[in-house]
């Protein structure tokens, strides 16, 4: 409910003094108030407001891939324990999930507004979820029969194959776009789904039939695999293919859709004059840099590059989007050959841009790490090792996938590289700036599967970060670690597993943390975990309104800031609604944990006058609160009585800010309420040249109080 609060606007023009005068046991005592003549004005405050915002609309969060969400407000390692922290409720779903689950706060679906989660199926299903109670599906669509693990001759993705790669959500026109894989009799199709976010139907004249022929290379949709997750990219829509456990023939695609009308507009081949060389990367999107340029990384298979050829199997490729696809640049390690008879996939991960540089770092299969010019990728260095490179060096021994590693997090003293592979622990790296130190900073003590679970990061700036890890121990666990303290574990869902269990982990799929909560999947489930109270802040004025004249002095609201329920984010304090020629700063202008700032009010000569409106939001990430105050801006200052001394039986009053040589009069009364044409008139004068006076008036024994008027013709 909207609360009222009572603002004061001066007549500057009087001013009013009262005193009181008691004798007590032949001694006298005074006690004075000054104050103003004034009339009152009514003014409603508006009710704080709480807004959360985090979208998640990609996989690993942004098209750099860091695997990071630096805007969670409520998550921080202060609050994950076993007590507060764990599973708030689990949906079941028809299928197994690869795909990570992505998310839109506010969504408003049937007429109802919605933070909705976003979950796809190997089954070829499609759910919309409320995030925050959960129950039935808000809509669910099956876009399909998927081929089972049998027809495929494959077990690598298991029992169905349908919906692998994450989507990518456009906000701006409300769609969800993905690749369904359908068999229908004996023939496949790979289908371009565009969904409305609010009721899951097919849009703009899907789905569209993939297909592709470069060359002599045509698309095979039953030997294609689309793993790695979509990007969206100024307007077209980047699929990229692998395989299905190596079945012959296939190669590495990139394709490109117009996201409007889902006409194909962009087509490469890793392998023309070849085989493989598949984009598969454990799911992990293609990465994408502010100029435009797309990068990917390529598995096993026909490499002649370095002999002038046009096969690009065990490489990192860059290329311009300005007009196609075009490939620009490209790296291969010296031993390519030699990692691809071995199947040792360099593009087991894929390529994670590293914020504030110029540089990018993806794994191969082997456990080396390779960090690499974005300008320069370094194409072939015939030798024993990759001079043309930033760095490599081994740094998970004996894994054999990477998983959607690494993470990357600039905390609060260091930049971090988080890995989480295949046969290893997950680990926390020092990235400089310029290189990777070679021994890790922390090592978990658990080890992960041959293949890895999910790994990403949740933090507010450079605080707070939390690091996200699942794993198949258990049978699937959700672990959390204190990213800036690695490896110190927080929590993990075993530790009341009546409550927190997760399920059967799944591969290569990572947690998704937007809003408070944590949204993991398992074989045929979301869990959906979060605080069981919510962490929170409120803004109030302790000062719910004042006053500053035009030119005159400086005013201060008293503004507090309270936290509750482990609220562990800086709270930046800000200000909205002043009119013109008025100035107000904030000191200090954020706080961590609950205090007060003071907000002090200056209003120019030239200030409009009136009564105004104030809006002070706390502002932590997307999570803002408000309180309003009122304002009144007056004129100029006038003539003001500032000084009243007890001097014997003297009364001496002074005062300012008259106008220079002008006339007065300090009339008296023993009752505020008279006519003021029945006030006494006790003294003139005029004003120096200063614009002050001083009077003195002997006070009148049969007078216990008297009230003093300062009047200027």
């Amino acid at each position: 409910m909207p609360s009222c609060k009572t603002l004061l606007t001066v007549d500057n023009n009087a001013m009013a003094a009262y005193f009181d005068r008691r004798g007590r046991e032949g001694s006298c005592w005074g006690n004075l108030v000054v104050h103003s003549l004034c009339y009152l004005t009514v003014f409603c405050l508006v009710a704080p407001t709480r807004v959360q915002a985090t979208q998640v609309l990609t996989q690993h969060y942004n098209n750099s891939r860091t695997g990071a969400n630096l805007e969670e407000v409520l998550l921080a390692p202060a609050n994950i324990n076993a007590t507060g922290f764990g599973k708030l409720f689990s949906e079941t779903v028809d299928g197994y999930i690869y795909a990570e689950p992505l998310y839109v706060p506010n969504l408003t679906i049937q007429g109802t507004n919605h933070n909705v989660v976003f979950v796809c199926t190997e089954n070829n299903s499609v759910y919309a979820f409320d995030a925050d109670r959960g129950g039935s599906a808000l809509w669910h669509v099956n876009l399909g029969t998927a081929p089972t693990s049998t027809q495929l001759n494959c077990g690598d993705v298991t029992p169905q194959c349908g919906i692998t790669g994450t989507p990518v959500i456009d906000i701006a026109n409300s769609t969800l776009y993905l690749d369904a894989k359908i068999i229908s009799g004996s023939t496949y199709s790979h289908q371009l789904h565009a969904l409305d976010l609010t009721t899951g139907s097919d849009k703009f004249g899907g789905p569209m039939p993939i297909s592709a022929t470069l060359g002599g290379i045509t698309f095979n949709p039953q030997y294609q695999h689309q793993r790695p997750g979509l990007l969206l990219l100024n307007g077209v829509l980047y699929l990229a293919f692998g395989s299905h456990c190596d079945h012959n023939t296939y190669h590495g695609w990139l394709l490109g859709y117009n996201e409007t009308n889902l006409h194909q507009v962009a087509v490469f081949d890793t392998t023309p004059n070849g085989s493989q060389g598949a984009i598969w990367s454990c799911g992990m999107g293609p990465a994408a840099d502010s100029a435009g340029n797309i990068y990917v990384m390529s598995g096993n298979g026909t490499f002649d590059a370095n002999t002038g050829g046009s096969d690009y199997a065990q490489s990192f490729l860059k290329f311009s989007t300005s007009n196609g696809l075009s490939l620009v640049d490209w790296f291969a390690p010296w031993n390519a050959v030699t990692l691809s008879s071995g199947d040792q996939d360099v593009g087991s991960g894929g390529p994670v841009l590293l914020p504030g540089t110029h540089l990018l770092v993806g794994m191969d299969k082997s456990g080396t790490l390779f960090l690499v010019d974005q300008n320069h990728l370094g194409h072939f260095a015939n030798g024993s090792s990759d001079t043309n490179i930033v760095q490599e060096f081994t740094a998970n021994p004996q894994t054999d996938t990477i998983g959607q590693s690494p993470v990357y997090w600039n905390g609060p003293t260091n930049q971090f590289l988080f890995l989480g592979c295949g046969n290893g622990q997950t680990k926390a790296f020092l990235f400089t700036g310029t290189n990777v130190r070679t021994s890790p900073l922390a090592t978990g003590s658990y080890t992960q599967a041959d293949k890895t679970g999910g790994i990403s990061l949740s933090a507010f700036g450079a605080t707070n970060g939390i690091l996200w890890v699942t794993d198949n121990n258990s049978g699937g666990t959700l672990r959390a670690f204190d990213a800036a303290n690695m490896p110190l574990e927080l929590w993990d869902s075993q530790k009341n597993a009546a409550r927190d269990a997760l399920g059967a982990y799944v591969k290569f799929c990572s947690p998704t943390v937007a809003d408070g909560k944590v949204f993991a999947v398992s074989t045929s489930a979301l869990a959906v975990y979060g605080l069981f109270s919510l962490p929170s802040f409120t803004v109030s004025s302790t000062t719910p309104s004042l006053m500053v004249n035009a030119g005159g002095a400086p005013a201060s609201y008293t503004i507090n800031v309270a936290v509750s329920n482990g609220f562990a984010n800086s709270v930046a304090l800000s200000l909205a609604g002043l009119p013109a020629g008025v100035n107000g700063s904030f000191q200090p202008s954020s706080l961590l944990g609950s205090g007060t700032s003071a907000l002090t009010i200056v209003a120019s000569a030239a200030a409009q006058q009136g009564t105004y409106p104030l809006i002070i939001n706390g502002n932590a990430g997307s999570l803002t609160n408000s309180t309003t105050v009122g304002l009144v801006v007056g004129g100029p200052p006038g003539p003001t009585i500032s000084t009243v001394l007890l001097s014997g039986a003297n009364l001496v009053l002074a005062g300012t800010n008259g106008p220079a040589g002008s006339p007065y009069s300090v009339l008296a009364s023993p009752d505020p309420s008279l006519p003021v044409a029945d006030w006494t008139t006790v003294a003139t004068g005029a004003f120096d040249t200063n614009g002050n006076f001083a009077v003195t008036n002997a006070l009148d024994p049969g007078f216990p109080q008297r009230f003093f008027l300062l009047q200027v013709p």
